[in-house]
């Protein structure tokens, strides 16, 4: 039956082009048409409509699309509620009076509607022809249905200072999420669709504000309240949803060791560590989101691990880079769920000086760093080579772009390539070529795009300087200089090696010594206090060493290219004195006279008199002759002769007409038409 992925494709076309008066207009004509295809509609001189006309089992069996008429009933009630609410007024939070009475009968019909429809068919399953999944789908909608009524109830009343009184009048809206939220879980783990991701978008900020009202406290995630609140009297609902997912009711601690690759019980973290400071988590669904960020950076090291022990090849640093992807989407997940944290603090008008608020600052400076450092560590992964020069065990290393080798193909090898993309590869085996170097263009487009790279982490780092809480910090600005200046410097390295491919070698020894007087200038000191762990390499992090290795190359980079700008300015004074010397020992050898074969035929230049006064007979045309265009008189062609009078043209006077025979000039056009009646 599909039901979750109706109702939501549903929605979600029709409020891409409109609101939910436009939907209900469109639920509307859906209805109409169905109960068309299926005979339900009332005819004339009926005693009964038929839209009072229960629907049974039999009727679902041989048709789904009766569940589907349960369902756009229950939809457009719902609609028209929700367009009540949308057409009382933005401003205004809660709907009073009448209006209010009118948005909860609708949402009672929507609500017993869904109820019937999974009555239906969960007591007659077979009948019904409905499946495990059919049958939580339909109670999953029914709970939100009924758990938007009871939102409705209470939402507008004042909040009781009791707060056992708050809990008990919220009871039964958690109730019916919580199901929900379990349901839509169970089926999210086992069919890893991603409708039902998007309802439990729907359902969990009613659940979170629900537990709110009710006094829970804000450590306490969605997923948890939703486990405490589910009905575990109800034994059926508890196989069928343990069917799906075995751990979707058990504890936090058991669902993580459920879910660990590794099979180790994964603690969830309580608090974050930012330089040497411990700040508690304030929020449940932060302490998940880094859970599920260390989870997926164990994958990362040993995919890491694994590529690089691998023989080296262009695709390690493919592998490597791509499996940056995850640990991005995971950190940037942590990082919406800190700023959603933050935002509501900030709804609630707390102060920055309170403690909560105090705490998720430093939790979101935390985890931006993270991900900016992540960031940074993936496009060092992309800079680099991996070529057998980076590592003398045959593995690869990271030199961030410190080298540069111009990729060699053999012309075997590029036959090899054409003839597999053309599909043959037939041809006998030949001898192997010569190595050719990579050509200019490409090796100027490779160095371009490490300067991109380049570009992009200084940017990385100026928005990590610029986080809120970091410019209080004197040795974090202070270490972020010297990864700035580090990085600087491998960039002008990476423009020098341009401009020395393009031969430019004056451009490249200034742009070496610049690059050499910043690596000098870096102090190490800032840089070994950053390195906590052996993962901040896989990141932001610079080792001492690494800084030891620039200074190291860019002095010796900087001494070739100096020399080689000397031997530049030394040879063009010899190779003056060389062709001065040449041309003296030509003058003063017999000169022989040469035909000047290069010269113009003269038939060409007969209208100059030769500066030596001698003509070289053997060019006087050329031969065999060639086509050539010769230049001519323009051809007039006068197409306006017989129409156009020019002088001495006229015609002589008193000429004589040719006379007219007398029989055209007898006949005359008689009628209209040229012939009489």
């Amino acid at each position: 039956m599909d039901i979750s992925n109706f109702i939501h494709h549903n929605r979600e076309r029709a409020f891409l082009v409109g609101d939910y008066s436009a939907y209900r207009t469109q639920l509307s004509r859906q209805l109409l048409k169905t109960r068309k295809n299926l005979g339900r509609t009332t005819k004339k001189n009926q005693k009964e409509p038929s839209t009072k006309i229960p629907i049974s089992a039999d009727d679902i069996g041989s048709s789904h699309e009766f569940a589907r008429l349960q369902l756009l009933t229950a939809e457009r009630a719902w609609t028209f509620a929700m367009a009540m609410k949308a057409a009382h007024g933005e401003g205004e939070q809660t709907v009073s009076g009448a209006t209010r009475s009118h948005v909860l009968s609708r949402l009672c019909k929507a609500a017993k509607t869904a109820e019937r429809l999974s009555t239906i068919l969960k007591d007659e399953q077979s009948a019904a022809k409905a499946t495990e999944r059919d049958i939580l789908e339909a109670r999953a909608y029914a709970c939100v249905l009924y758990g938007s009524l009871e939102f409705e109830k209470h939402v507008s009343k004042p909040p009781s200072d009791d707060s056992s009184v708050q809990k008990s009048t919220w009871q039964s809206c958690l109730s019916h999420f919580s199901t929900a939220h379990v349901i839509y879980t169970a089926l999210l783990h086992a069919t890893k669709l991603d409708v039902f991701k998007e309802m439990l978008g729907n359902v969990d900020p009613s659940i979170r504000y629900a537990a709110y009202q009710a006094r829970y406290p804000r450590t306490l995630s969605p997923n948890q309240v939703a486990k405490q609140h589910f009905p575990r009297a109800d034994v059926q609902l508890i196989k069928a949803v343990e069917s799906f997912h075995p751990a979707a009711l058990a504890s936090e601690q058991a669902q993580a060791k459920v879910e660990a690759p590794d099979g180790e019980l994964r603690d969830i973290p309580t608090t974050v560590t930012w330089r040497g400071r411990k700040a508690p988590i304030a929020d449940a669904s932060i302490g998940q989101a880094l859970a599920n960020t260390s989870l997926v950076i164990d994958k990362f090291r040993e995919t890491t691990d694994k590529a690089s022990s691998e023989a080296i090849g262009p695709h390690i640093l493919k592998i490597i880079a791509a499996a940056y992807d995850d640990v991005l989407g995971a950190a940037q997940d942590t990082v919406d769920n800190v700023r959603r944290a933050i935002a509501e603090l900030n709804r609630e008008g707390v102060a920055e000086s309170d403690s909560r608020m105090q705490d998720l600052r430093v939790t979101d400076l935390a985890v931006n760093y993270d991900l900016i450092a992540w960031r940074v560590g993936r496009n060092r992964v992309l800079i680099s080579s991996a070529t057998s020069e980076s590592s003398s065990e045959g593995k690869w290393q990271r030199d961030d772009g410190l080298r540069f080798s111009p990729t060699k193909l053999s012309r075997k090898s590029k036959k090899k390539q054409a003839e597999h993309l053309d599909g043959k590869n037939n041809g006998p085996r030949t001898p192997s070529a010569p190595s050719e170097e990579e050509p200019v263009p490409k090796q100027l487009a490779r160095l371009t795009a490490r300067v991109k790279l380049f570009d992009l982490t200084l940017q990385s780092i100026d928005s990590a300087a610029s986080l809120r809480g970091a410019a209080r910090d004197p040795a974090f600005q202070n270490e972020l200089a010297a990864k700035r200046v580090y990085f600087s410097t491998l960039r002008s390295l990476n423009i020098a090696i341009s401009h020395r491919v393009l031969g430019r070698e004056r451009e490249a020894l200034a742009v070496l010594d610049l690059a050499n007087r910043r690596a000098n200038a870096i102090n190490v000191d800032h840089l070994a206090t950053a390195i906590t762990s052996p993962l901040d390499g896989l990141k932001l992090g610079v080792f001492p060493s690494q800084l030891t290795a620039l200074q190291e190359h860019l002095n010796e980079a900087t001494r070739k290219q100096h020399g080689l700008v000397a031997l530049q300015e030394i040879i063009p004074p010899l190779s003056a004195q060389r062709n001065t010397l040449v041309n003296t020992a030509q003058s003063s050898a017999p000169k022989v006279a040469k035909p000047q074969t290069h010269q113009e035929p003269l038939i060409y230049h007969l209208d100059r008199y030769p500066e030596d006064g001698k003509v070289d007979l053997t060019n006087l045309v050329n031969y065999p002759p060639k086509v050539e265009p010769v230049p001519v008189k323009p051809i007039f062609l006068d197409l306006a002769w017989k129409y156009i009078d020019y002088p001495g043209r006229r015609q002589e006077e008193g000429a004589e007409e040719p006379e007219k025979p007398a029989e055209e000039q007898n006949k005359k056009k008689r009628g209209w038409f040229g012939f009489g009646r």
